[in-house]
This record gives structure tokens, C-alpha cells and sequence, in this order.
């Protein structure tokens, strides 16, 4: 196995950093994390169970709308031949970590700016409050960062359609939806499952929503009731701010998905390199 060069050192350390950020900010909410346990612990476990394996079934039959309507076979050759251009020897997904860490960030930054720029096309759509829209936005947009985050993966040199591959890439969606004071477990939770595998002791864990997902799942249904406030009563006439801050929600949020992904592909480039 090889050894990390001097910048791929920086890009671990940057890693570190960010994930140091995260466990601050849950240090620092864990007064809020304690009042939403406190909150949930009035619920029965296993009719909030029931409801999240629903919500489950529902995640995945959105995954299959993105396998079946976004495009993927034809952006892995526009990623594989990008590729081509640093290693002309590039041919597979996994030929991907022949680049250098840079290479293979800088392909992946051109996918994520696509992705990003349709999430804040169908943010617009929501905010002209029309229920057609709103409708379908919650839906379009996890489709959209999980296509984002699968070429993020295939970029750094990993299969993501796989069903191990389809899970984590659905977990770092969904952490980005999480308040940051459950984001660094979350973390930490895709790390144990890289070590796992890694060891072969991995059996997966399928289960995706979870109760620290109920208040942003509340907040984007109060977004969408507010765009629809938003609504011109003149038929035919938008509502421009309504669209800018629908714009702007998206776009942000899949901000956070692409980070994210960014950093957790790079520990996998990092680590699949050296064999730790």
C-alpha cells in the first residue's frame, strides 16, 4: 500500500478539522438533544419505529425514481473520461483512484455544481407556491443530492450503486438534513461502517430516518406552506421572493450534502490507499 503524500496529509488534517466542527457544535447542543429525547420518549417505540421503516420503504422507492429518471451511465463516462485526461490508462470507477486526491476533487466539484444548480432550479419551482411543485420538491431534491453524492463517490473511484454503496450515500444525504447536533454521531456512525467493512465484519444497517430527522422533515413542510402563502392571488403571476428563498433553501442544503460527501469519499480515497 502506498503512502499519503504531503498534501494528501493536509487533505486528512483538513478532514479531521471539519469533523472537530461538528463534535463542537454537538457539545454544543446537547441541552437541545436531551429536550428532543425527552420530547420522544411520550412516543411509543415501536409505533415511531413502524413509522420510520414506512418512511424507509419510501426513501428507497425515491431512489429507484432517481435510478429510473436522472442521468448516471452517461455522466460516468463524462467522469471516466475527465479522468482520462490526468491517467489515459483510466477505464473503470475504481481506475479513478489512480489519480491524485486533487484530480479526482476537481471532477467531482464539476459534477456537484451541476447538481447543485438543478436543486436550486426546482427550489424555484416550489416557491411559486404551486402545489404541483411543492408537491414533488421534498422528492425531486433528495433524488437530486443522492445522484450528487453517488458521482461524488464515482469521481473519487467508488461503485455507489451497490447496495452498501446506495445506503451510505442515502445516510450522508439525510445527515445533512440532520440538526447539527446529531451530525458528528451520524459521522461517526459512516466511519464504524467503513471500519467494519474494511474488516470484514460488516452486516449493514439499513435504517435511515431516525427522530432527529422529524425537525427538519417539519421545517421543510413550513418552508413549503410559507412559499404558499408566498402565492400571488393574480392567476399566472409568480411570486419572486417566494422563488428566491425556495432557490436559495435548495441550493444550501445541497451545499451541505456536497460537503459532506466531499469529505467522506476523501477518507475512503485516503484510506483504501494506505490499507489502514
Amino acid at each position: 500500500m502506498a503512502e499519503w503524500t504531503d498534501r494528501e496529509k493536509i487533505v486528512l488534517d483538513e478532514i479531521n478539522d471539519w469533523a472537530e466542527k461538528l463534535l463542537a457544535a454537538g457539545k454544543e447542543g446537547g441541552g437541545r438533544k436531551q429536550k428532543l429525547d425527552a420530547l420522544f420518549a411520550n412516543f411509543p417505540d415501536e409505533a415511531l419505529e413502524n413509522i420510520h421503516e414506512k418512511i424507509d420503504a419510501v426513501l428507497f422507492q425515491i431512489c429507484s425514481f432517481a435510478d429510473e429518471n436522472l442521468p448516471y451511465g452517461h455522466e460516468i463516462e463524462k467522469i471516466l473520461a475527465a479522468g482520462r485526461l490526468f491517467d489515459s490508462s483510466v477505464a473503470t470507477i475504481p481506475d479513478m483512484r489512480k489519480l491524485t486526491i486533487d484530480q479526482a476533487g476537481f471532477i467531482a466539484a464539476r459534477q456537484q455544481a451541476k447538481y447543485r444548480r438543478l436543486s436550486l432550479f426546482e427550489g424555484a419551482l416550489s416557491g411559486t407556491g404551486k402545489a404541483v411543485f411543492a408537491a414533488a420538491d421534498p422528492f425531486f431534491l433528495l433524488a437530486v443530492n443522492l445522484r450528487a453524492v453517488q458521482l461524488t463517490g464515482a469521481a473519487y473511484g467508488f461503485e455507489t450503486k451497490s447496495p452498501g454503496g446506495l445506503v451510505a450515500a442515502l445516510k450522508i444525504v439525510l445527515m445533512a438534513a440532520a440538526p447539527d447536533m446529531v451530525k458528528y454521531a451520524l459521522w461517526e456512525e459512516l466511519m464504524d461502517e467503513l471500519e467494519a467493512r474494511g474488516t470484514g465484519f460488516y452486516a449493514g444497517n439499513e435504517k435511515l430516518f431516525h427522530r432527529y430527522l422529524w425537525p427538519g422533515a417539519i421545517g421543510h413542510a413550513g418552508k413549503l406552506a410559507f412559499l404558499a402563502l408566498l402565492r400571488p392571488k393574480k392567476r399566472g403571476e409568480n411570486s419572486w421572493a417566494g422563488m428566491a428563498i425556495g432557490a436559495a433553501t435548495n441550493y444550501y442544503f445541497s451545499k451541505k450534502v456536497c460537503e459532506i460527501a466531499e469529505k467522506y469519499y476523501q477518507y475512503r480515497f485516503l484510506t483504501e490507499k494506505s490499507g489502514r
